[in-house]
């Protein structure tokens, strides 16, 4: 914990909620609990403990108790505390020099003192600005304050100046070996009784008056109102990773950085349980912590305070930052450009030559963006095609890279080869072609929409031979993933096409046709309630079904048309059959997004008073990741339209897939159940 404080001068002052349970004397009888705990720990405390008059060590623990009104009481431990001796400190309540020199500037030295005096907390001084070059008699003056709405003066304040000359109550003052003094070394202990001082017992004193105000005597109380203490609480308790501006490079500004209890140098992540309120200071040498440890798992009670202001600790900077490092293989051509695609609108929604990575050096590219926090990032690295995807292990298809984003991250890729150079007789899917007939409609518009789209349309076995016949008509999101694996994500497609012919043939479900409809950079606005999602809605409905109807020999009426998709498409698959039973009656939801926008569906059902609507849905989920994220959204749905009157087994299917990823790999393998749900014989 100690390492980086080896050698210079160290204070603490540091209360937790109540965790020992001994009956403990006054505080001027039981520092011998503290050095117990420190020699308890010779690795972590044996060089300190070993020169504590040298580093002027001094330590005060304060443990919280509450009876059973919930009103706070304090016991404090102490090591070698001396209010006597010398510490450079700045004032905690600010958060930099500057700070510190405009609130001297405005109060003033003489009030600045005389009110904390008051307060009770008389073993400081506070008699220079910091780091300014000024003399004693300078620092007694303080210039005047105009304040300004546009060209209105608002306030005004002249200047300033202290008559009284305070003491020094200090016993030793001179400290160290020499100083700088104007860039020359000064071979002297450098004399501190013209600078500021406070004792440890004060710090602590002024902490506890902030955090518990209920706790201390009206006297000492400061005058804040909510508004203020949200505003101490929160930068007190920031973290480097979560401020929003100005933004830290989080491998330099680690959480620990200024938080030295607990983790210490270690750089690991502080949990997110755990806040820590604190102000430190170094010095010519002096370092001191004083702080305040809240761990959230406790009960509400130890901290109600916290709790009463409702600060949202742990999303003070709403993004993260992710650097994607790519070292591409020898194999890779020089003139090669490298991609990122995935499921953001940020990396290209799934366009595998949209957003293209920086080239570094002759074999590293690099990626950054920011992302929202709590948001699931999907990606894969390809050459602009997703026949030229990254390829990591030898004859494999890679999944998608997935993860939350929660802090800044960096993750870096080792691409063995790329998916072109692996040779021919290397699979490059686990579909087998197209199985049956396909025709395509190219570049498909809509006033309504900002990109055309390609439309295939897959008919089933007996479609060219019984030309009475007329077939009901499944229509699918995503339609470049559902049938032909050369256009499909990752070469991995639905095998919609496959399964049907299967099960068809079988005589396990009826015939179908299948219209599958090519995404657009617009994904997630036209697959959510949106106006670009309501256009969407609108041109299926309005403009491509009349289409289809018109052009094959489909059953146009709601029993016999059916929407399906997953993850975004899922979504959208409800929002058809909710919003148009009359023309949509069955819907297949796999792995739906059903927590997007704020939960919207979800309230949208749950607020619905009117008559059962006449639909029938298949849900399902999977347990790995983004999956698992997606399973309370699945888990309220299901209930809601139990509560609206759906059945289990008649108008409601569902299904939990153990194991199962969020990738056209694992929709192939269960896309048997929502086909036979719907269509099945």
């Amino acid at each position: 914990m100690f390492k980086r404080f080896q050698f210079i001068i160290i204070a603490f002052s540091l209360f937790l909620c109540g965790t020992l349970t001994a009956q403990n004397p006054p505080l001027e009888n039981n520092s011998k609990l503290v050095e117990q705990l420190l020699r308890s720990r010779p690795d972590l405390f044996g060089g300190i403990l070993k020169h504590v008059e040298k580093y002027e060590v001094q330590i005060l623990y304060t443990q919280i108790d509450r009876d059973q009104n919930n009103n706070p009481s304090f016991r404090s431990f102490s090591y070698r505390l001396n209010a006597k001796e010398y510490f450079i400190k700045k004032i905690f309540l600010v958060s930099d020099n500057d700070a510190y020199n405009r609130l001297y500037e405005f109060i003033g030295q003489r009030k600045l003192n005389e009110a904390l005096w008051k307060k009770g907390f008389k073993n400081l001084k506070l008699v220079h600005r910091l780091a300014i070059a000024l003399s004693a008699e300078q620092n007694r003056h303080t210039n005047p304050f105009t304040f300004y709405d546009g060209d209105k003066i608002i306030y005004q304040q002249p200047p300033g100046f202290n008559p009284l000359v305070f003491p020094n109550k200090l016993k030793t003052t001179r400290r160290g070996q020499g100083f700088i003094r104007n860039d020359s070394l000064i071979n002297e202990p450098k004399d501190f009784s013209r600078n500021n001082y406070i004792s440890l017992a004060n710090l602590q004193g002024l902490l506890k008056a902030v955090m518990f105000p209920e706790a201390v005597k009206l006297q000492q109380r400061f005058l804040l109102t909510e508004d203020d203490y949200r505003f101490l609480y929160k930068y007190m308790s920031m973290l480097p990773a979560e401020c929003a501006y100005p933004e830290y490079d989080t491998m330099e500004y680690y959480d620990s950085h200024d938080k030295f209890f607990v983790f210490g140098d270690s750089k690991q992540r502080i949990p997110p349980n755990i806040r820590i309120f604190n102000k430190i200071g170094q010095a010519f040498g002096y370092l001191i912590d004083n702080a305040y440890i809240y761990e959230k798992a406790r009960p509400r009670k130890y901290a109600p305070n916290l709790e009463k202001f409702k600060i949202n600790y742990f999303e003070t900077r709403k993004e993260a930052r992710v650097n994607v490092n790519v070292i591409a293989p020898a194999s890779t051509p020089a003139s090669a450009r490298l991609f990122v695609a995935g499921n953001q609108p940020g990396l290209g929604n799934w366009d595998p030559g949209k957003v293209e990575l920086k080239r570094q050096n002759d074999s590293l590219w690099r990626f950054v963006q920011k992302f929202p926090k709590g948001v699931g990032v999907e990606f894969k690295i390809t050459r602009g095609a997703w026949d030229a995807e990254a390829i990591y292990q030898a004859g494999v298809i890679p999944a998608n890279i997935t993860f939350t984003v929660r802090v800044d991250t960096t993750i870096t890729l080792r691409p063995l080869t790329w998916r072109d150079q692996m040779g021919a007789s290397t699979p490059l899917g686990t579909g087998i072609g197209i199985a049956g007939t396909v025709k395509y409609f190219r570049a498909v518009k809509s006033a309504k929409l900002r990109h055309p789209r390609d439309v295939i349309v897959w008919l089933p076995p007996s479609y060219e031979k019984n030309r009475q016949k007329r077939y009901p008509v499944l229509y699918m999101h995503d339609g470049q993933n559902i049938i032909e694996p050369r256009t499909s994500f990752g070469g991995h497609d639905w095998r919609v096409d496959e399964v049907a012919d299967s099960l068809i043939r079988a005589q396990k479900m009826e015939e179908i046709i299948v219209v599958g409809i090519y995404n657009s950079p617009d994904r997630a606005p036209e697959y959510s309630d949106s106006e670009l999602g309501r256009g969407y809605v609108d041109f299926v409905v309005n403009e491509l079904k009349p289409m289809i109807d018109k052009t094959y020999r489909t059953k146009p009426d709601a029993k016999n048309t059916a929407v399906m998709g997953s993850s975004m498409g899922g979504l959208i698959s409800f929002l058809f059959v909710w919003w148009h039973p009359e023309v949509f009656s069955k819907a297949g939801c796999l792995s739906s997004a059903f927590l997007w926008d704020d939960n919207k569906i979800l309230k949208e059902v749950r607020n619905y008073s009117g008559p059962k609507k006449p639909i029938r849905v298949y849900l399902d989920d999977g347990s790995e990741g983004l999956e698992a994220r997606l399973k309370p959204g699945y888990d309220e749905m299901m209930a809601l339209l139990l509560e609206k009157g759906y059945q289990r087994g008649i108008d409601l299917g569902y299904f939990y897939a153990e194991g199962a990823e969020h990738n056209e790999r694992a929709w192939a393998k269960r896309v048997w159940r929502p086909l036979l749900f719907m269509f099945g014989k």
